[in-house]
């Protein structure tokens, strides 16, 4: 009889609540794709916790296992304990939530004697910066732990497996199941079929799909944990299909336990209980011990754990001691345990020194050498003042998320003055100070050229104690910091010069290079500021409905830091789907190339959901570019009905959408889709119009660059606000 002959099990390992449903869908698919196979459910989660309304096998992980290892561990020690008490043959194990069906498993069906694992890999990928990264081979094991199949007469190798998951010499289960199957009797799974995942996709429709971390809040990605973009990506349409079409038998599958007491089991808990525990504590009927066991052992085992927390507590029993008791006083009493700690060198780095303290001039400080707004906006100020011969030094702050610029300028890094412009923002302003003590001092006055993209400000999260001035470029934005009442807040318009486009035309660029005379809308945006509130997808959907594949016009969606922000990135490709017309490119241009792309548009469409100032919007009415934007936030400053096409928009709460960087009790806009739609209809069937429109809002531009925003009114507000004495020398 052939393996796919003999009766076989299939255990369905849930690894806690909510992986209960998509379990359910996993035993359904299973036996619709074998119905002579007996499927049984195994209980890996909270021992307090299994459904009473569904039938257990009798088999599970023990209280320490279930305490002491992680989802796909204890899934493991589950199916072993149950392969030891079944005693029958063959036994395909699946863990609920982690994997779907669509199709046979006939070739995880081992043979008597051994077991079957599905390879994360077929063959060597190529060597690139895509995520999982081949480095967690090392780490994770090259099996998967969430399908395989024990042959007839494997209890002796259930029972090693299970042992040496709770060892004290922590492994991961994939490599622990991976020296399994070296040391016994195995086989591996070579059916490009099974095991399509975040690792691989061989088969266009795959019979068992791999997720373990899939969040069905999130379908446009397969695995929402890598850090790095995914070497597996939803946005080609064939897998989202697939993936949609399974979803409902995934999520939940990376459950994290809570014990007794509500402290969840997380790495240290768990590595502690392995360390230090016994394989006879049990944590949930009787949780004294083990509480006694985290008492004694659980800072250590974080610090043995952290590299930071080593790097700034190198002597945690000595010289280190009261520091690191402190620390672990304030985590108590925030009632977390971070992973992370502030760095202590930024009081201890190397700034700029202060020379003097003159009156007659200022210094410019802020990020110079960062591809940013605010460092733009630092740099076009220094080269206003050249012009005007204020006397000033520029001063680089390089502690900012940005890429650095192509032809970074060179900066005097030296205090001469006792004013200082600071175009650092005031989220990041107290790391700023303690980075750059000498900027602050007795008879030093600071002003900060601060920005915001929405209409509140929390007072905890910006030093605004640390300035006697907030400058701010829009009215939107004076509104919004003057909320602090602390520091005078005054509407200073920035200086708007003329952009300076590259000699690079239309075709030159890669996403244009065959676009000829089609009428081409173009979207930019930084993914480091908050996708969600630029808004690119909004764009996206308004160009679907406006236009058919096939019906001329043609989006181009320019980013930058898509990899630094690849899950973002990924959610804006699956939006795209399977149209041809709307090309996703993200890019680092130097800002003469990033002027003449956008030049190259017949129009600029920014659906943002707030804007601080916009200077792209700007930037590209000075080109004679015309603009569709949403009528909110900083921008209404810079255009009206004449020179652009706004787009009315509902105030909407933030809530989720704006992850680390919003409150989610604050507001935004939500721009009007129908409008928009007509608007992208309007320009592309009148480009004459068009035209017509961009030339508007050159005028525009340059009506407002030579009054309120010309650079003549900034040097004078910053002669009058700031007090500058003796006549205005070139110092610089």
């Amino acid at each position: 009889m052939s393996p796919t002959e003999q009766p076989v099990s299939v255990l369905v390992v849930v690894p806690g609540p909510a992986a209960v449903r998509p379990a359910d869908a996993l035993v359904r698919a299973v036996e619709t794709a074998h119905p002579s196979w007996q499927v049984l459910r195994v209980w890996a989660g909270d021992p307090d916790l299994a459904p009473a309304t569904v039938e257990w096998c009798d088999a599970g992980p023990t209280e320490f296992e279930a305490a002491a290892l992680p989802a796909d561990g204890r899934v493991l020690a589950a199916a072993c304990d149950a392969v030891g008490r079944l005693h029958v043959g063959p036994v395909v194990v699946l863990t609920g939530g982690a994997v779907a069906v669509d199709g046979s498993l006939g070739a995880l069906v081992a043979p008597a004697g051994e077991i079957v694992v599905v390879p994360r890999l077929l063959e060597p990928p190529p060597l690139d910066d895509l995520g999982p990264s081949t480095s967690r081979l090392a780490d994770d094991g090259r099996c998967s732990t969430a399908a395989l199949g024990f042959g007839a007469g494997t209890g002796d190798t259930a029972a090693w497996l299970r042992e040496t998951l709770t060892r004290p010499e922590s492994v991961s289960a994939g490599a622990a199941l991976e020296t399994t199957a070296a040391l016994f009797p195995s086989s591996w799974c070579d059916d490009p079929a099974i095991g399509a995942s975040a690792w691989r996709w061989g088969a266009d429709s795959p019979s068992l799909l791999e997720a373990p971390t899939f969040d069905p809040q999130r379908p446009w990605l397969l695995d929402p944990s890598l850090d790095a973009p995914p070497r597996v990506s939803l946005s080609d349409p064939a897998r989202r299909r697939v993936v949609d079409a399974l979803a409902s038998q995934l999520g939940g599958a990376d459950a994290v336990l809570r014990l007794p007491g509500g402290l969840t089991a997380d790495e240290t808990v768990r590595e502690t209980l392995r360390r230090f525990g016994q394989p006879t504590l049990r944590p949930w009927t009787e949780p004294v011990p083990t509480r006694s066991v985290l008492d004694e052992h659980f800072w250590d085992v974080l610090h043995d754990l952290e590299p930071d927390l080593r790097a700034a507590f190198p002597d945690p029993n000595g010289a280190d001691a009261g520091r690191w008791a402190a620390w672990t006083r304030q985590a108590v009493s925030d009632r977390r345990v971070p992973l992370l700690i502030e760095p202590l060198q930024s009081a201890e780095r190397n700034g700029p020194r202060r020379t003097a303290d003159r009156t007659d001039g200022v210094n410019l400080v802020g990020y110079f050498r960062r591809q940013s707004g605010v460092g733009e906006v630092a740099r076009r100020v220094a080269a206003v003042l050249d012009r005007a011969g204020v006397p000033h030094t520029t001063v680089g702050y390089d502690d900012g998320d940005g890429p650095g610029v192509a032809d970074a300028p060179e900066c005097d890094d030296r205090l001469e003055y006792a004013n200082s412009i600071v175009f650092v923002n005031g989220d990041q302003f107290d790391r700023f100070r303690r980075s750059m003590p000498d900027v602050f001092g007795p008879g030093r006055r600071i002003v900060g050229v601060w920005f915001w993209e929405i209409d509140t400000v929390d007072p905890d999260w910006v030093g605004h104690t640390h300035v006697d001035e907030i400058w701010s470029a829009t009215t939107f934005m004076a509104r919004t910091f003057a909320a602090l009442r602390g520091p005078e807040v005054v509407h200073v318009a920035l200086p708007m010069a003329d952009p300076t486009p590259s000699i690079r035309s239309r075709a030159e660029f890669a996403p244009l290079a065959s676009a000829g005379d089609r009428f081409v809308f173009g979207v930019v945006f930084d993914h480091l500021s908050v996708t969600h509130r630029k808004n690119p997808s909004a764009a996206i959907r308004a160009f679907r409905d406006a236009f058919a594949p096939d019906e001329g016009p043609l989006l181009v969606v320019k980013s930058i830091n898509g990899r630094r922000c690849w899950e973002e990135h990924e959610r804006l490709l699956a939006e795209v789907g399977d149209r041809p017309d709307i090309i996703v490119w993200d890019e680092h241009l130097p800002h003469a190339d990033h002027m003449a792309l956008i030049g190259s548009f017949d129009a600029l469409v920014s659906l943002h959901r707030s804007e601080g100032l916009g200077l792209h919007l700007a930037e590209a009415m000075a080109l004679g570019v015309p603009v569709i934007a949403t009528r909110y936030s900083g921008n209404v400053d810079l255009m009206d009905d004449e020179s652009s096409i706004l787009i009315d928009a509902e105030i909407v709460p933030i809530g989720p959408n704006g992850g680390w960087a919003y409150p989610a009790t604050a507001s935004w806009a939500e721009p009007d889709h129908h409008q928009a739609v007509d608007a992208l209809r309007r320009l592309a069937n009148d480009p004459a119009g068009a035209v017509e429109l961009g030339e508007r809002g050159r005028r525009h531009h340059a009506e407002l660059a030579r009054t309120t925003m010309s650079e003549a009114a900034f040097v004078d507000v910053i002669r009058h606000r700031l007090g500058l004495t003796g006549s205005p020398t070139t110092d610089h």
